[in-house]
């Protein structure tokens, strides 16, 4: 199947990709108030089932957000007589779907207007199309207590749907006729769900309606006045809500001219990706940390994506920390999801002070925001130092660090990394000596500990060679000289890198490696599994060590991360994680963190 990204720089000429999708392929648009829509190419092997009851993922679909958590309300929308997806069309403010039915080759157009709880479906020309319902929560896998009622006015059909605890209406405003209301159960089997260990693998969905129709606009909304007015007003205005998304993205990517159109491509499509997981609620502005499933803020997330923001979204900046610092709490730690502060982490409240110093460097905050900074900053240094006073080195508890699903209970290296650069910040910003010399002790200290002449470890008792090397000298590379990063790079490089061009979570020739993701049991995630994030933050590093040396590293890892965002998984995103046995796009759809570090990548290879 053809795959191509089209990114608009004017109104006279395109940016033009062209590739072969490689496995099986999908798309995700947002509006920016969290709502999303995705669709794959369900029937790349139609073998498998038949086209009508078959489904990829019970995560497809139309979703919605409402007081912190997402609802589905369409399953499916498609073609009655489809046979094949031919090309998929990222346009960046919409996707455009070519698909092979009996009657003829169709373009289907999928659209979200910015900020409006809306999905615009059109074809190139009339043709029935099937519509599906699934109304839940997310995470809600219960199929008792769906409800819908039906309503039919001209052109607009308004739909009642209820579960245990919900109501909302759904609103389809079109421009053809309705052929049928099959309102009939149908059982959708879902393939990438049972390769993810993920159930329930099949859900019963609502055949609701059969159209013919060239275009379709659906709104959603609490009241049902209200969602017939919004779906009416998109179908009158679509046209003005097209020109201003793209007046928006143009207005938010930064289009550069890089070696190859490989590259060039990639780095717009993971500034649209980080783009589309910023959303709006409660009049605050927030990073999701990933599309299906990581919709909700993730304090540990959203401050290591907050670097590749800076360049394009500055007073966002300021704003999301001036949001953040209230959170800390009595431990000087920050939750681990802003929603939930009953479990917080090792980690976050380090990668905020790491960003809040990268920032400073090169702009400046007003004095009240600076001032918060500096007392929470020396609130938590004194804390964490009497709270540690015959060690100085942070522990982790147990699954608070990045590799939750780990129990690094102890002195990890990377929480001392990020103690020495709060220490150092801490100095810069009050010039108080004490934290010049607490940063000389622990420096000191942590090589004691942590560096055996050849290698960093993990934990001062814990030998099991992982990448957190590279996060180490990422955020405090003042711990080791160059020659010793170069001798410390070697020997992770010799026991970490996999032969077709990626770094994994621990020692391949280790007995916990696994070479297959594991799916939703996380046997691999921290064992195995390569984390596009880790693996563009490592060329990162790599390249401010010795770019000459370590040249082949920094090119394979730059061209398996620029492939995985063009041509696999949701194309146009960077995903969460790959296999270690090749590369592929599994895990999260759209991972912030994955899209930050690639750009960050990008603008320091080419001094953007």
């Amino acid at each position: 199947m053809l795959i191509a990204h089209k990114f608009p720089k004017n109104f006279l000429e395109q940016e033009i990709y062209q590739g072969q999708a490689q496995g099986n392929v999908g798309f995700l648009l947002t509006n920016q108030s969290g709502d999303y829509v995705s669709f794959f190419n369900e029937n790349q092997n139609p073998a498998q089932g038949s086209a009508f009851l078959l489904g990829y993922s019970r995560y497809e679909g139309w979703f919605f957000r409402k007081e912190g958590n997402l609802f589905k309300i369409i399953e499916n929308i498609e073609l009655a007589d489809k046979e094949e997806t031919q090309e998929l069309q990222n346009e960046f403010w919409r996707v455009v779907r070519k698909t092979k039915t009996k009657n003829g080759i169709f373009a289907e157009s999928f659209f979200m207007p910015h900020h409006k709880r809306a999905l615009v479906y059109e074809l190139n020309r009339a043709a029935a199309i099937n519509l599906f319902l699934d109304f839940k929560a997310s995470y809600d896998n219960q199929e008792e207590q769906r409800f819908y009622n039906l309503e039919m006015k001209k052109k607009q059909i308004t739909i009642e749907c209820q579960n245990k605890k919900e109501k909302v209406f759904l609103v389809l405003h079109h421009n053809g006729s309705v052929l049928s209301a099959p309102w009939q159960w149908v059982k959708k089997d879902y393939v990438l769900d049972k390769k993810r260990n993920s159930p329930p693998f099949e859900r019963f969905v609502l055949w609701a309606l059969n159209l013919k129709c060239s275009k379709l606009v659906g709104a959603v909304a609490n009241e049902k006045k209200y969602a017939q007015q919004q779906a009416a007003e998109v179908f009158a205005k679509t046209y003005k809500f097209k020109k201003e998304k793209r007046r928006l993205l143009r207005k938010e990517l930064r289009f550069a001219l890089l070696p190859d159109k490989e590259k060039t491509m990639a780095f717009l499509c993971a500034q649209n990706a980080l783009y589309a997981l910023l959303f709006e609620e409660n009049k605050e502005t927030h990073l999701a940390a990933g599309l299906p499933w990581f919709f909700q803020v993730y304090s540990r997330d959203e401050m290591i994506a907050l670097k590749a923001l800076f360049q394009n979204k500055k007073s966002f900046f300021a704003k999301l920390i001036f949001q953040m610092l209230p959170f800390i709490n009595e431990q000087g730690r920050l939750p681990n999801k802003l929603n939930d502060k009953t479990v917080d982490n090792a980690d976050g409240v380090g990668w905020l002070f790491q960003r809040i110093g990268e920032y400073l460097q090169k702009n400046k905050l007003n004095e009240i925001v600076l001032w918060k900074i500096k007392k929470y900053l020396q609130l938590i240094l004194e804390k964490s130092f009497l709270a540690n006073q015959n060690e100085q080195l942070s522990c982790a508890f147990g699954h608070d660090t990045w590799m939750d699903t780990l129990n690094r209970q102890g002195y990890r290296l990377e929480l001392q990394a990020l103690r020495l650069y709060m220490l150092q910040l801490a100095y810069q910003l009050t010039k108080d000596p004490v934290f010049k010399i607490q940063e000389a002790n622990l420096k000191f200290k942590v090589k004691e500990y942590f560096w055996t002449g050849k290698l960093l470890l993990d934990a001062p008792d814990d030998f099991l060679i992982r990448p957190n090397i590279f996060l180490a000298a990422y955020i405090y590379p003042e711990l080791l000289e160059k020659p010793e990063w170069e001798i410390c790079f070697d020997n992770a490089l010799s026991a970490l890198w996999l032969d077709w061009g990626a770094i994994a979570t621990c020692d391949k020739n280790a007995s916990c490696f696994h070479s297959e993701h594991t799916g939703e049991n996380p046997a691999s995630y921290h064992q195995g599994d390569p984390w596009f994030y880790l693996n563009n933050l490592a060329a990162l590093v790599l390249h401010r060590i010795n770019s000459v040396k370590y040249k082949d590293y920094i090119e394979k890892i730059l061209h398996n991360s620029a492939q995985e965002i063009l041509l696999m998984g949701i194309i146009g995103c960077h995903s969460e994680l790959s296999s270690a046995c090749a590369l592929r796009a599994e895990g999260c759809w759209n991972q912030a963190w994955s899209n930050a570090l690639f750009l960050e990548l990008i603008r320091e290879l080419y001094s953007l």
